[in-house]
């Protein structure tokens, strides 16, 4: 049996990932020299998140199918979602809110470390912000 440590919550519903990857904000760095040569350091704009999840239970599998299907020209369902870090009786142990997410690659279902059931290969989540939540 697979083992399941993260969460994906979507809509309600949530979907199991063995590995995840891309949890965190970072920002430009911009170097800004004055008259006298000196160098500083200055922070520029927030970088986008690129989050991926793989390893997933294919248990709602069509669910994340539609939300990449809503993809258009110049057009996206984005929506607000949570990843969380789940502890041995499977309950948040921390949590991560993805905002404004949507899906940019979803990698169709394998057969995965030997397992009977197939799995998502990989999802990839795009976000402009990923906010932690300790003691979620």
């Amino acid at each position: 049996m697979p083992v399941y440590r993260y969460k994906l919550s979507v809509d309600g519903r949530d979907h199991l990932f063995h590995d995840v990857s891309g949890l965190e904000t970072s920002y430009e760095v911009i170097e800004h020299r004055d008259g006298s040569g000196t160098t500083h350091l200055v922070p520029g704009q927030r970088r986008t998140a690129t989050v991926s999840l793989r390893r997933g239970s294919a248990d709602g599998y069509q669910a994340l199918c539609d939300w990449i299907d809503t993809i258009g020209l110049n057009t996206v369902d984005r929506k607000d979602v949570t990843v969380s870090l789940l502890n041995g009786p499977r309950t948040p142990a921390v949590s991560w809110t993805v905002t404004d997410a949507f899906p940019s690659t979803l990698t169709s279902l394998v057969h995965g470390d030997g397992a009977d059931r197939p799995v998502i290969g990989e999802l990839v989540l795009r976000s402009p912000l990923v906010v932690p939540r300790f003691g979620a």
